[in-house]
């Protein structure tokens, strides 16, 4: 999208009636709101409990009652799955209001959720998960197309059945609900309603704005005045205003939120060189065979050490992840010595802090190794140019493995220094206000970044994350993947 002329800071770029987003609320309002509502009636009722209580009479009369609350609480036909049926719904609809929108929309949609990443080749005819090996993506979107596959199942072909006519088999089908999901996860907007409620919503025309953490729009809001359309007016308008000029000609730029490249690639399709929310966790625990093993989880708790640990591009090795890995592995007699030092500020012995470094070093070399990849072969696919250059979803495959390589290297150099130089005593400082595990969880911090709703490892041992930013009122965090 760009400014056909300068727009101001402040200005109304955006104005879109609420009765052309696309949500739930626009999905109960319509002709098909009440077989809608009859669907989750349908679908409520059918929980599947003669199945999942043959499973769990095999596990054991008392887990019975937990175990199906769980299952009626997760087999629920939610708002934005009403959504998207929605979607599908008036997609196939020639009279639909949506139409113009819809023939904008991309026929086929390629992210980490939308691509079977286990049979999706590469031009070099490996599959997409062997492209992304020493990742933590071909689990993630393992695991959410499972999860979308079960919604599909629960839903279909039951509602099929049960209203033939709104629900067609032939127009129902996996591949639409796959791309239906893709839509949202791509374009979707969460706008706060009247009443604390935050709806996920597609906003026509707006979902073209590309992506930058320092976009000029602001976070939308609803605006309760007079709104011109071409399909009448309303009383309500979603609004996006800018925060920063833009000159003539300049791309308007949205949001999407603090994502690291994991989320971005599984939800988006693409990656950015460099992303500051990058990060490569490590998990340290002491090992169950180790006879010290209470006694060196009790002292990371005293200490506020956490078990999870972030490595990113920016800054050195994290002092915690460093004091983490000394206790760990200690043996007896600096077990007894650290009793002189509660704080754990000063190192124990030279043995300890070569150990350290050279664990360190070994594991960041067992990382590297599952990259079936080096740097410098990512390097020259992203330069170079032609038809066999990576584009679309394989650019940001291997823009996202590169960088969470180039942040293993960047961790294996400050390794480097400290099996050469040593380690200062003030790197074993704790912080300030480590007081408490409640206080400080541990995690690395981007610039302006503070926990948020997502993050983590990968499958428990290692993976990337970066925790996402609540950003302030007006800025930041405009669109949020749907359930």
């Amino acid at each position: 999208v760009v400014a056909k002329r300068t727009i101001e800071a402040g200005e109304v770029v955006f104005s879109v009636p609420a009765e052309l987003l696309l949500n739930v609320d626009t999905a109960l309002a319509s002709s098909m709101g009440p077989t809608f509502l009859a669907a989750r009636e349908h679908l409520s009722a059918k929980t599947k409990k003669e199945e999942v209580a043959a499973l769990i009479a095999a596990a054991g009369e008392a887990e019975v009652d937990v175990e199906m609350e769980e299952e009626e609480d997760e087999m629920e036909l939610h708002d934005d799955a009403i959504a998207m049926l929605f979607l599908i719904a008036e997609r196939n609809n020639p009279e639909s209001k949506w139409r113009r929108y819809f023939s904008l929309l991309p026929p086929n949609i390629e992210t980490g959720v939308s691509l079977d990443l286990s049979q999706e080749t590469s031009p070099s005819g490996k599959t997409l998960d062997e492209e992304l090996a020493g990742t933590p993506m071909p689990y993630k979107a393992a695991n959410e197309r499972e999860v979308l596959q079960q919604s599909y199942s629960f839903m279909f072909p039951s509602l099929s059945e049960k209203f033939p006519t709104e629900f067609p088999a032939e127009v129902f089908t996996w591949d639409a609900l796959v791309w239906a999901r893709g839509v949202f996860d791509t374009r979707c907007v969460t706008v706060s309603y009247p009443g604390g409620r935050d709806l996920t919503c597609l906003v026509p025309l707006v979902d073209m704005c590309n992506h930058d953490f320092c976009a000029q729009l602001s976070k939308p809001k609803l605006a309760t005045h007079k709104v011109a359309a071409a399909e009448g007016s309303g009383e309500m308008a979603l609004e996006f205003r800018t925060l920063a000029k833009v000159a003539q000609g300049g791309e308007v730029m949205l949001n999407y939120g603090s994502l690291d490249n994991t989320q971005l690639l599984l939800y988006y399709g693409f990656a950015i060189e460099d992303n500051p929310y990058d990060s490569v966790s490590l998990e340290l625990e002491p090992a169950d065979e180790d006879q010290f093993v209470m006694q060196k989880r009790l002292l990371l708790k005293l200490l506020c050490l956490p078990v999870e640990h972030h490595l990113r591009l920016q800054g050195g090795l994290n002092p915690r992840l460093i004091a983490a890995l000394r206790l760990l592995l200690f043996e007896k007699e600096e077990l007894d010595l650290s009793e002189a030092d509660p704080e754990g500020r000063e190192p124990v012995s030279e043995r300890n802090e070569l150990f350290v470094a050279d664990t360190l070093r070994s594991t960041l070399d067992g990382l590297l190794a599952e990259f079936n990849t080096t740097v410098e072969e990512d390097e020259m696919m992203l330069a170079s140019s032609g038809p066999d250059a990576p584009s679309g979803f394989m650019r940001g495959v291997v823009t996202y493995r590169l960088g969470l390589k180039r942040i293993l290297l960047k961790a294996h150099e400050d390794t480097q220094v400290l099996l050469t130089q040593g380690v200062p005593a003030a790197a074993f400082s704790l912080p300030e206000d480590a007081t408490s595990p409640a206080q400080d969880d541990g995690k690395n911090t981007a610039p302006g970044e503070h926990d948020g709703e997502r993050g983590g490892g990968h499958g428990g041992e290692r993976g990337a994350s970066a925790e996402s930013a609540e950003s302030a009122e007006d800025a930041q965090d405009a669109r949020k993947r749907p359930r």
